[in-house]
């Protein structure tokens, strides 16, 4: 609690009646502090980036905590190739996302497979144990994941992010990828602030 508080004197904003705390660049227009019921962030990542791996639960964590006064979008970079980020999408719209999105960071990152996730014949046993083996086969290629896709990465970079994982909160401001500055943040957006667990991220 104390490293929350000393971030927040560090680096608050001195604007009245705008977000105040957290570190952030000022990308669109500015926002009302403690104004917002629902706070939306677009999640930038890239599967083959080990900073999101780590990131990931941590996101997934906070999440959880701020329960329905926070909405995660995720930006899959189609660094080394679209489709994992283009099945993540299609499990995103069944309801799947999360799940497929933990799944294909740890087949990369803990059990080795590396690149090849990259390859559709081997990201179709993650397609399979997620039951959409049925929505790989016919939808990979359709126009809407496609189009879903290429509107993601260009909100990013339209923004110029270049690194990932990298956060925008409310297509407004551009944060890095940190748990206690994204909690610092959507609490001086909240109209309610929630008394939110600080977590210790891996490194």
């Amino acid at each position: 609690m104390k490293r929350i508080l000393l971030l927040a004197a560090l680096v608050a904003f001195s604007i009245p009646g705008f977000a105040q705390q957290g570190v952030y660049q000022q990308k669109g227009k500015a926002i009302a502090g403690h104004s917002l019921d629902m706070v939306t962030v677009h999640y930038v990542f890239a599967f083959s980036c080990p900073h999101c791996h780590h990131f990931n639960p941590v996101l997934n964590q906070l999440k959880a905590q701020f329960g329905d006064k926070i909405k995660i979008i995720g930006v899959p970079m189609p660094w080394g190739g679209d489709d994992p980020g283009r099945l993540y999408l299609l499990a995103e719209k069944r309801g799947k996302g999360d799940e497929v999105k933990d799944m294909l960071f740890d087949f990369i990152h803990e059990k080795g497979l590396g690149a090849s996730l990259y390859q559709r014949d081997k990201l179709v046993f993650v397609a399979k144990l997620n039951g959409l083996l049925d929505v790989f086969q016919t939808e990979m290629d359709s126009p809407w994941v496609i189009e879903e896709s290429q509107q993601r990465v260009k909100l990013a970079e339209g923004l110029g992010i270049d690194s990932t994982p990298t956060l925008v909160v409310e297509r407004s401001l551009v944060a890095a990828g940190n748990a206690e500055n994204l909690a610092l943040i959507v609490n001086s957006l909240l109209k309610t602030p929630i008394a939110y667990k600080p977590i210790t991220e891996r490194h």
